[in-house]
């Protein structure tokens, strides 16, 4: 059973990586031909896992199914990706470390074709997944050169094999994880909490959907490192492992070095002071295996040491600790709500095994430091935290401790399981009946659910918030949901509001749902006063354009100072012009004061700076 899994997933990363060289009547039905190796690969070993009874078994049936989902959606080196790939080919194709057609062809910005001291073009990016990647684009460049496409390291055979690499290694990453998370959990529930951390982390989509950059391959090296180590190690051979393993971690990913004390202090911890020799060992491990960066940064930068994003890169003095949790801009516990339960099992991980799990909370606390201290904390354009990896193998640990305590609780009160299990169709009648007495849902006609399902999440969302980031939303003075706003710190010039369309961090309290008509939506001030939020860069002078359903007249206080009334003209449409001291620098709030008589039918809000 074993042999056939292991043909069928290579047949389908053989159909994945060399699709432009099929013959026509395999292309012609290619999407089909993946989903069904996939399917009939995951089945297979699904069957061999049942017979054995092996969890780590189950985690492999779905590896097929990452693979088929990679193959089936188009991005393959992008982004950061660039940065990471261009090293590979300029070594291998060209025979130099000159990434000027590696920068063109893959679509560098301006900034990195300014040459450094050396005279070579920047690469603020790591060396580690170009070395990953190696063995797997030689043999389809070989396969280039006898023939089956050209040979020249661009194109669709080179980038799916890298990303097919970064899959397989960020899917080990996941095996790893479960192994380390067995040592102190049942299998069932270190199952349970890997698939969790995996699939409801930002880990699956850069193993599936940016496979280019560094971030599943970085998680999979810490992984391996702390399977080795969580037990301690002693003796200049094992010493020497760790240091290599913990050169690898550095040489993906240089800022998880972070992690790399928590080694040494469960050996130190388990087996006494390290002798001399094997801290040498250790360290002569990891500086053969690290080299390849600092040979690397020499020769870009004239230097083996440094920060190559420059000296700006970390302020050390301001970091945005709270924004790099909870924030809508990517924060690790708001983007992946699960990682709450990891968080919150970290206390009972200590208790069954101290000195690791202590020793890795504290590198967690460090990475979170570092992390908001980066001057763009929110990673740039990230799916979630990317830039806490790392964490995710301690985060499963902690996981496991939730789900086994909600797995004791559901037990000892199985009424109150089933109570909760069926939650959801009574939320799901209540959203409805607020949906339906707003006037969202016609009361005569058909009803979309889809948008039912949308307006009741809101009408939830506009008194609430959201959940995973009430530690920060709830202490602001503003309404929670505006949190999403001031906590992503994304501050504007000119801001354009459609309402029931892009309106959704800007809102306050006191607006209806959305009405919907055939030209335009719009939304009604209910209360006495409906609010309006807006992050502005800087005191200016503003032009306030607002439209909406002629007639319709508010009084307008912005900051506390009332603009006087607007009507919207005939067109309906009015402009209030406002002075710059009027405006603050962050968090403007506007107030529109409900008129009984014409109340006023929102449809569009903009705030525009002259010039």
């Amino acid at each position: 059973m074993r042999w056939v899994f292991s043909v069928l997933l290579g047949g389908l990363i053989a159909v994945g990586v060399l699709r432009p060289v099929l013959p026509d009547v395999i292309r012609g039905h290619w999407v089909a031909l993946v989903v069904i190796l996939a399917a009939v690969a995951a089945a297979t070993q699904l069957l061999r896992a049942r017979q054995s009874r092996d969890y780590q078994a189950y985690l492999v049936a779905l590896l097929p199914l990452a693979l088929a989902a990679l193959y089936l959606q188009p991005q393959r080196v992008a982004s950061d990706g660039i940065f990471y790939y261009a090293p590979l080919h300029s070594v291998v194709v060209d025979g130099d470390l000159d990434f000027e057609n590696e920068y063109r062809v893959l679509g560098a910005r301006p900034g990195y074709f300014q040459r450094t001291e050396t005279g070579r073009l920047p690469n603020n990016f790591s060396i580690g997944p170009a070395l990953v990647w190696a063995p797997i684009f030689l043999v389809t460049h070989l396969l280039g050169h006898l023939g089956l496409f050209r040979p020249t390291g661009f194109g669709y055979p080179y980038f799916t094999a890298v990303a097919t690499a970064t899959a397989l290694v960020g899917f080990l990453g996941v095996v790893w994880t479960f192994r380390l998370v067995r040592s102190y959990s049942r299998p069932a529930i270190a199952f349970a909490a890997t698939i969790l951390v995996w699939l409801a982390s930002f880990h699956i989509w850069y193993m599936v959907f940016e496979p280019s950059m560094s971030h599943a391959m970085a998680m999979a090296s810490v992984a391996a490192f702390f399977l080795v180590n969580h037990q301690g190690v002693r003796g200049e051979t094992n010493y020497a492992l760790m240091g290599a393993l913990g050169g690898v971690v550095a040489l993906i990913r240089w800022q998880n070095v972070i992690f790399l004390p928590v080694a040494i202090a469960v050996s130190w911890a388990r087996h006494g002071r390290p002798k001399l020799t094997e801290l040498a060992a250790g360290a002569a491990a990891f500086l053969f295996v690290f080299s390849p960066q600092l040979f690397y940064w020499r020769a870009l930068y004239g230097s083996p040491l440094l920060v190559p994003q420059g000296g700006g890169y970390i302020d050390w003095s301001s970091p945005e600790l709270e924004a790099v949790l909870f924030s809508s801009r990517h924060g690790l516990l708001s983007w992946a709500p699960v990682l709450w339960l990891g968080v919150v099992g970290l206390p009972g991980l200590i208790r069954r095994a101290p000195v690791f799990a202590t020793a890795a909370v504290l590198a967690i606390l460090a990475a979170w430091y570092v992390n908001a201290s980066v001057f763009d904390w929110w990673a740039g354009a990230s799916f979630g935290a990317r830039r806490f990896d790392a964490a995710l193998p301690v985060l499963a640990g902690g996981v496991a401790v939730s789900l086994e305590w909600m797995v004791r609780r559901a037990r000892r009160r199985p009424l109150a399981t089933v109570f909760l299990l069926l939650t959801p169709f009574l939320v799901w009648n209540t959203m409805l009946m607020g949906v339906y007495f707003s006037g969202a849902i016609p009361p005569d006609g058909p009803a979309s659910f889809r948008q039912a399902a949308a307006d009741g999440v809101e009408l939830v969302y506009s008194r609430t918030g959201y959940p995973p980031s009430w530690p920060a939303s709830l202490r602001q003075s503003r309404p929670a949901p505006t949190y999403d706003l001031a906590g992503a710190q994304s501050l504007s010039n000119n801001v354009d509001i459609r309402m029931g369309d892009t309106d959704t961090l800007f809102l306050g309290r006191g607006w209806t749902l959305p009405s919907r008509g055939r030209d335009r939506t719009t939304r009604t001030v209910a209360a006495a006063q409906a609010e309006l939020f807006v992050a502005l860069v800087e005191p200016s002078v503003y032009v306030i354009a607002i439209e909406g359903r002629a007639g319709g007249r508010s009084e307008l206080i912005l900051n506390g100072v009332s603009l006087g009334d607007v009507v919207l003209d005939e067109s309906g449409r009015v402009s209030v012009s406002v002075g710059a001291g009027g405006i603050v620098a962050g968090i403007n709030t506007l107030i529109f004061v409900k008129n009984p008589e014409n109340p006023l039918e929102v449809a569009r809000v903009q705030w525009v700076r002259p010039g």
